[in-house]
């Protein structure tokens, strides 16, 4: 909604494939430095990509593919987030980093092309279950709680070893 262009498509046929806006290393570091900024609100991180897309040159047009990052990464759920607005996807999960996540439609599983480094996917889980008011620990290795009307189940195993997530549709 950030834009009238289309930003992030998905084809899904034996895999579900998510293809994004590219950005080059000049949006990368405007991404960066806007999201360290701790942006409260959308007006300001419009300013700031537009103040640091000035500094580092970026090309016309690109400031839209910057805006769609930082909705997704500082005011979404990142890399799930295309998931998310996709109806037909029932569930989705992760069994661990460098695994691809697969998602659920129609009572099918299919995996998609998007993967979860250890350092992000822990930093995914740690980040959600800060948005549910949970923590996780080696007490309490593994969490659930609704966000968005998604169900999360996510956590470490009972080592604290073994990241992973599944996020279901609806209350259950």
């Amino acid at each position: 909604r950030i834009t009238q262009r289309v930003l992030a498509a998905a084809i899904i046929g034996d895999q579900y494939l998510i293809e994004e806006p590219v950005l080059d290393q000049h949006d990368r570091q405007v991404l960066h430095n806007v999201a360290k900024k701790r942006i409260k609100n959308m007006e300001k991180g419009w300013m700031l990509i537009q103040h640091y897309g000035k500094k580092y040159h970026i090309q016309d047009g690109h400031d839209t593919s910057i805006k769609y990052y930082l909705v997704n990464d500082v005011f979404g759920l990142g890399k799930i987030e295309p998931f998310l607005h996709d109806a037909d996807v029932t569930s989705l999960y992760c069994n661990g980093s460098n695994e691809p996540v697969f998602v659920e439609i129609g009572g099918k599983k299919i995996q998609s092309n998007v993967l979860f480094n250890e350092l992000d996917l822990r930093n995914f889980i740690y980040g959600i279950a800060a948005k549910l008011n949970k923590k996780i620990n080696k007490k309490t290795p593994n969490v659930k709680g609704v966000l968005r009307g998604f169900v999360f189940m996510i956590g470490f195993g009972d080592d604290m070893k073994n990241p992973h997530f599944l996020v279901n549709r609806g209350n259950s």
